[in-house]
């Protein structure tokens, strides 16, 4: 979860490659940064080489929603807190929804296998939710090869090494000789001798010995008040997460713990020499100086990934932040009312207005339509109210149009690079559309006027492709036709026929810009299944915590054959819930107790 939940690793590869492509100020345009320097000593084939060997189930998966908001702000007085953590689908989904009584401890919410206490929920006292931070707790380093180590500054030393076995079913053990360096393993090893002695080690703060995480979390569900909530989260080193606080005593607050790198030079944006000790990491943000609020003055905090810390704070917690769509929407809508009930909490988990089609919808529409079949399309969108409906047609047009627009954008000049870059980058496309014009050319072609005919090429590619899939008539059209959440099983997707049988689909609103989030991460601008998103959502009443709301999305069963398989999906589609209370609704109960003899 750690590597999935930072993932600024990937993101060094990438910028690495397109910088040995293209001017460092392109690489801006792609990242809303500066990149700095841009020599790194390692060709583009072998960056990409590394890129697509990295497997899927450690790419980078970023992104949630927590809020709290006061008593001041709800009418009963007492705090709400929601949460709704996003990752990859799979099914069964994988949280697990379990309530636990035993002598002086009383907490429910959302387990996760491996892990033997509630990663999220609420206790007696207190009420907790996570969202990831963004934070930069990765950093690549490029090794130089000395005989049979590796040069630091103060001189040759061998590597470290030891092998790993994987057994094979009916078949030889594989073994892999793991080598690391002072800053961590040596992931270029995995191309084996392709990598010709070019070194590339991870420094990753979960991989940092005496991780006491699993220590903080015990801490954590016991936790009975705001001191106790942070002396439990100091203990908690990786992935940095935000930690959103509620009480019965009526406080909030929220919390970033983990190790955070301070670095000598660089910002970590791209792979740094490791043989100089230039780019080493010297220490920790200290835990009394991480991101921290209690009781604002606002009686409000929200977090959606965006960045929650301030332009003058003193430590580098990242170079790059998500876009703020998401925590603006929900802002909105909850400063719309002076107090919300219970119910208001998960109507805006299923939030599906886009403020990204809001800011770029208007913007597109700037292009004059070229054909009778663009008018139909600026007619549409001009009257859309940005609501991404799984039943509309409005969202499946827009979100095809701004697909293919980037790519369209990106293919000259990144050629099959281009499918890295899975997943809409607004701020690209709105720096281009307001004037970034040496987009819209090709290597060696100048650019004037173009920008009108990538734009409305663009509308073409997307329509053609749909009416193909979809016919001819656009007002037939559904988003969710296109955006289906699909749950493969994790061990029957790899078994013909049991693969389809047991795997679960729904057809789903949102973007991934939405609060109700319905991320698409698909190289082909075809491609819109909802693959990233709630796999859990929860609501906490510090009035009533008997009286807080859970779904999980597909069922608490990994037994295809159950009907708790999937007897929550069409739930969580339609933001239905649960109680965990074993007074309000039927459970199943497990009651363990010492042996007796």
């Amino acid at each position: 979860m750690a590597l999935q939940l930072a993932g600024n690793w990937h993101d060094e590869l990438l910028r690495a490659q397109v910088l040995s492509l293209l001017p460092t100020d392109r690489a801006d345009d792609l990242w809303g940064t500066q990149a700095g320097p841009t020599t790194i000593g390692l060709d583009e084939p072998f960056l990409g080489r590394v890129l697509a060997a990295i497997p899927d189930v450690v790419k980078p998966q970023l992104a949630s929603n927590v809020w709290v908001v006061s008593g001041e702000h709800s009418q009963t007085g007492k705090p709400f807190l929601a949460n709704d953590p996003h990752l990859g689908f799979q099914a069964p989904i994988l949280w697990y929804l379990a309530r636990l009584s035993a002598p002086g401890l009383e907490v429910a919410g959302g387990t996760v296998p491996g892990v033997p206490f509630h990663l999220l929920g609420h206790n007696q006292r207190i009420a907790w939710g996570f969202t990831t931070t963004q934070s930069d707790t990765m950093d690549l380093f490029i090794e130089k090869a000395d005989g049979d180590g590796y040069l630091t500054p103060n001189g040759p030393v061998p590597f470290l090494s030891h092998d790993e076995v994987i057994k094979v079913r009916r078949g030889a053990d594989v073994t892999m000789t793991i080598r690391e360096t002072r800053h961590g393993p040596v992931i270029s090893d995995v191309l084996g001798p392709e990598a010709e002695g070019r070194l590339l080690a991870l420094s990753a703060t979960a991989l940092m010995p005496r991780n006491t995480t699993a220590q903080a979390l015990y801490r954590l569900n016991r936790a009975s008040n705001w001191t106790e909530f942070n002396q439990a989260l100091e203990d908690f080193l990786a992935p940095q997460q935000n930690v959103a606080y509620a009480d019965v005593d009526g406080h909030i607050g929220l919390v970033s713990p983990a190790r955070v790198p301070i670095r000598k030079a660089g910002d970590g944006t791209i792979p740094r020499p490791g043989w100089t000790g230039d780019y080493d990491w010297t220490g920790w943000i200290p835990f009394d100086a991480l991101p921290r609020l209690f009781d604002p003055p606002s009686g409000i905090i929200v977090n959606a990934n965006n960045q929650v810390v301030s332009n003058d704070y003193p430590y580098l917690l990242a170079v790059t932040w998500p876009d703020a769509y998401r925590a603006r929407r929900i802002l909105d809508r909850l400063d719309a009312k002076p107090r919300h009930d219970l119910g208001d909490m998960p109507a805006l988990q299923m939030d599906e207005l886009s403020l990204m089609a809001v800011d770029l919808s208007p913007i597109l529409l700037r292009t004059p339509p070229h054909d009778q079949r663009a008018i139909t399309v600026h007619a549409m969108l001009e009257q859309w109210d940005h609501v991404v409906d799984r039943r509309r047609p409005e969202p499946l047009v827009f979100e095809a149009w701004m697909t293919h627009l980037q790519h369209d954008l990106l293919r000259p000049w990144l050629g099959a690079r281009t499918d890295a870059f899975a997943g809409l980058r607004p701020r690209f496309i709105k720096t281009v559309l307001e004037g970034r014009t040496v987009w819209c050319g090709s290597p060696g072609q100048p650019t004037p006027n173009r920008c009108d005919k990538i734009v409305n090429d663009a509308l073409d590619h997307a329509l053609d492709d749909l009416a193909k899939r979809f016919g001819t008539d656009m007002a037939k059209w559904r988003w969710g036709d296109a955006h289906e959440a699909r749950f493969d099983a994790l061990l029957f997707r790899y078994i013909p026929i049991a693969d389809r049988i047991t795997r679960l689909t729904t057809d789903t609103g949102g973007d991934d810009f939405t609060v109700q989030r319905g991320a698409f991460f698909d190289p082909d601008p075809t491609g819109f299944r909802h693959n990233h998103g709630a796999g859990l959502r929860a609501v906490y009443d510090l009035s009533d915590l008997a009286a807080s709301r859970f779904v999980i999305a597909t069922g608490q069963s990994g037994n295809p054959l159950s009907h708790h398989w999937s007897d929550m999906l069409t739930m969580w589609r339609d933001g239905a819930s649960i109680t965990l209370s074993p007074k309000r609704s039927q459970a199943t109960v497990q009651i363990l107790e010492p042996d007796a003899r």
